[in-house]
């Protein structure tokens, strides 16, 4: 699709702006709170550190495969651009998907449960329900490709009986579906809008959503590329941290790092424990000590790595989302 295309047929369809609407759902501007999380990640990561060791966490490295780090920084940084690639054929060409995506992904890193993902919203110029509508598909497509990954890899770790596995996808397909059903109902939402405490904020959350409801309708019924793209993602960045492990002499399996990732991101979600306070890492290295036995210094190590990667990849993508943001003038 050239720069000047159109999006495809089923993805195609303007959204007017709903000021009152798709901004209800959008966070508001940050604050001080952002400093308090790094500082809070910072902490527990040192701390961490401080218990080990430094000596040791420092031996591993120095002696980490450069080779490995680099491979793992470049499947990391693959990921990202098919992201970028998602986006923009999902929005279409002309919509910023670029800029739009640095913005949604870096400020859902430091919110409360990632609500900081509708941080596009803001801006005058995107306030459509078709990019509220895109976010929040967007959101439930990568939480259900976490969980499939998850408990694929505890089933294959063993950490998971087939039956408890069969349990949880049932459970998650029936929520799936039911959750889907209701937002692309947008008669059941103005239905349960009306019954809400007038001015209250649930009614207008379900204002938004029911100005949503069309945008995920044609985004279900969109090309499985959308969904692909989320899958191959995914991925690459469960295969980088295959690699990280690697680099540092430690033979972890994919099926353990999905399972790890998946605590990570349901972690994540918990509105006190954002990406950013460097909890949900606690958890992921915790299931590497529990479930592989990978050594204390070695998991600190990893989680250094990670972050030094995701640090230099956000730093990439930013001058790219930043050219994106300057040509569209916010």
């Amino acid at each position: 699709m050239t720069a000047r295309e159109a999006p495809p047929a089923e993805l195609a369809g303007e959204a007017a702006p709903n000021e009152n609407g798709a901004a209800a759902i959008a966070p508001k501007r940050g604050g001080p709170g952002r400093y308090l999380l790094i500082g809070l990640a910072f902490a527990v990561y040192f701390a961490a550190v401080w218990i080990i060791g430094w000596r040791k966490v420092g031996d591993a490295l120095v002696h980490a495969d450069l080779g490995l780090v680099a491979a793992a920084a470049a499947l990391t940084g693959a990921g990202a651009v098919t992201r970028m690639w998602k986006w923009r054929r999902a929005l279409g060409a002309g919509r910023h998907a670029i800029g739009v995506y640095f913005l949604s992904r870096s400020a859902g890193v430091w919110s409360p449960a990632r609500v900081g993902e509708f941080l596009p919203l803001l801006w005058k110029r995107h306030r459509t329900t078709r990019l509220a509508g895109w976010i929040l598909f967007d959101r439930v497509l990568e939480v259900l490709v976490t969980l499939a990954f998850g408990l694929v890899g505890l089933v294959f770790t063993g950490l998971l009986s087939a039956g408890a596995y069969a349990a949880i996808v049932s459970v998650t397909i029936a929520a799936s579906v039911f959750g889907f059903y209701v937002l692309t109902r947008r008669d059941l939402l103005d239905a349960m809008a009306a019954r809400a405490p007038e001015a209250s904020r649930l009614r207008t959350v379900l204002t938004a959503l029911a100005g949503t409801s069309g945008e995920l309708r044609s985004f279900l019924r969109a090309p499985a590329e959308l969904t692909v793209l989320t899958v191959f993602a995914k991925a690459l960045d469960l295969f980088a941290i295959v690699l990280i492990f690697r680099a540092l002499g430690v033979g972890v399996g994919f099926a353990l790092v999905a399972a790890a990732k998946c605590a990570l991101a349901i972690v994540s979600y918990v509105p006190i424990t954002p990406v950013a306070t460097g909890v949900p890492h606690a958890v992921q290295g915790w299931m590497m000590l529990e479930s592989a036995g990978v050594q204390p210094d070695t998991v600190v190590a990893s989680i250094g790595i990670e972050a030094g990667i995701m640090v230099l990849v956000f730093s990439v993508t930013a001058a790219f989302a930043a050219r994106a943001i300057r040509r569209a003038a916010l």
